[in-house]
């Protein structure tokens, strides 16, 4: 048996987060559902859209599902939150191995297919369904909150709901012992005394080879992965979420920071989400409260959605950066290499410069982004490749009109 991530069509809603990356590998609860469908121990394979599929398997190792498989079949959609409660619920599918399918409302949350069945994309929803059930499965109805994502604000309010089960599973595993009341340490961890932790509402979970400097205050829940860097004079406060090889400082709370990006000096970050290979200069601070204590309403594109939440910040996508003392409003999202100075007060798109006092808008040049890309990727001894660039070329292409000429 294979196990298939697919997109879908509502992958297009979790822009700008999802233009650089397949949906399956956002980073919720200190883990994605990529790594969820690992855990499993099948073969894993992706069909996702097209600007992508030389980077899933350069990036993450996984490659097309091939066009004569025949093995059964375990789909999920790439938009699932990986829960420990749905990888339960999928051992057990696989355990079952009969036909099924799970319709989270109107959407395919994931299916179990049988050998005579097609590869999942090329069926619609309904022929899905009927081939199931002729072949003695059953189509079962869930409610569609908590399970798949809609929005790119979901991925903090998932995170904040997540952590903790998701570090007590991690933690099942005997990879991590436990060196303070509540904190857990993989091989190669070091602390510089004095480190200040508090493990009352949930573990701190430190990743193999984490360096925690002195003077630093940890609250759980917290997740730092492999190879980060806490700064001195850190307070972090969870639920947080940290990538391998991340470089993190001054006050963060509940928030998530993807791989390979720098948060590293004094500054704010609050009930954010930070891509990989972002970089927040010293001083930048994130707002994360309406002067009204109101519903914070995010825009994305030309629509505005509710988000329920009366606590979030900045959404920004990979490759972004902010200079010395940027000022974000709250509840504001942000591109794909975009460059923001000063105080940013409205949504910025992808390839652009929001620019101080005035907030005027220029374009990054898809030149300009390369070579930053380059440089970023040298300083951590990755060669960049020929797909890299290229899907740099197609996501500045694809959103021009989305900023100034």
């Amino acid at each position: 048996m294979d196990i298939l991530l697919f997109e879908d069509a509502q992958v297009a809603q979790l822009l700008p987060l999802t233009w650089t990356r397949p949906a399956f590998t956002l980073p919720i609860g200190g883990w994605t559902l990529l790594d969820l469908s690992r855990e499993l121990g099948l073969p894993v394979f992706s069909h996702v859209r097209p600007f992508l599929q030389t980077l899933q398997q350069v990036d993450y190792g996984i490659e097309p599902i091939p066009a004569t498989n025949h093995q059964g079949c375990l789909a999920l959609n790439s938009r699932l939150l990986p829960t420990v409660e749905l990888l339960v619920e999928l051992q057990r599918a696989v355990s079952a191995a009969k036909p099924a399918l799970v319709m989270a409302e109107n959407e395919i949350a994931y299916a179990f297919l049988p050998r005579s069945l097609p590869v999942l994309p090329s069926l619609a929803d309904v022929e899905l369904a009927s081939l199931v059930t002729s072949q003695g499965g059953q189509v079962q109805q869930v409610p569609a909150t908590g399970r798949l994502l809609q929005w790119p604000h979901e991925v903090v309010a998932a995170n904040q709901r997540m952590l903790v089960e998701n570090l007590d599973y991690r933690l099942r595993s005997g990879r991590y012992h436990e060196i303070r009341d509540g904190v857990f340490v993989a091989a190669g961890v070091r602390f510089v005394e004095p480190v200040v932790t508090d493990c009352r509402l949930g573990p701190i979970v430190l990743d193999k080879d984490v360096e925690v400097n002195a003077f630093t205050q940890l609250t759980g829940p917290i997740y730092v992965g492999p190879h980060a860097q806490i700064q001195p004079h850190s307070c972090i406060v969870g639920p947080v979420a940290v990538g391998e090889r991340v470089k993190l400082g001054g006050e963060v709370e509940s928030s998530v920071v993807d791989s390979r990006s720098n948060k590293k000096h004094f500054g704010y970050l609050g009930h954010s989400y930070l891509g990989s290979w972002v970089n927040l200069g010293a001083g930048t601070v994130t707002g994360n409260l309406k002067h009204t204590y109101g519903e914070i309403r995010m825009r994305y594109a030309d629509r505005t959605v509710a988000t329920a939440m009366q606590f979030l910040g900045t959404i920004m996508a990979d490759y972004s950066r902010t200079s010395i003392n940027t000022g974000i409003y709250t509840g504001r999202s942000v591109g794909v290499c975009s460059l923001l100075f000063g105080t940013v007060s409205d949504h910025v798109g992808s390839f652009t410069n929001f620019g101080a006092p005035t907030g005027q808008l220029t374009e990054v040049s898809l030149d300009v982004a390369i070579r930053m890309q380059e440089r970023m990727f040298a300083r951590r001894g990755i060669v960049a490749q020929a797909g890299h660039r290229e899907l740099l070329q197609h996501i500045f292409q694809q959103t021009q009109d989305d900023r100034p000429g």
